[in-house]
């Protein structure tokens, strides 16, 4: 049997007959500004959480990017990858504590 559960630092955890397995952070992610580029319109405040395999930000690594994108199309339908506004300029990233 397994449970997901957070830990002190807000990490998800997997634990499997009592034992812990793996431990994840939860990224969160909002959109700074109200913003229309490549006729992607962005609301300011539009937040998403992306779980990670490590601690390190996910705006750093394509991969991590890229899943950032994921979630904004599946949560908004926005494309934030087409409006070019993957970086830290256009989003605050906190990390779950």
């Amino acid at each position: 049997m397994y449970h997901l559960l957070y830990d002190k630092r807000g990490f998800l955890k997997l634990m499997i007959n009592k034992k812990n397995i793996y431990k994840m952070p939860i990224w969160k992610f909002t959109t700074k500004t109200k913003r229309t580029c490549n006729g992607v319109v962005i609301e300011k405040g539009m937040t998403v959480e992306v779980v990670t395999p490590t601690s390190s930000n996910p705006l750093n690594n394509p991969q991590g990017r890229e899943q950032i994108a994921a979630a904004f199309m599946t949560k908004y339908g926005v494309d934030m990858k087409k409006a070019g506004n993957l970086t830290s300029g256009y989003l605050d990233s906190s990390m779950s504590k």
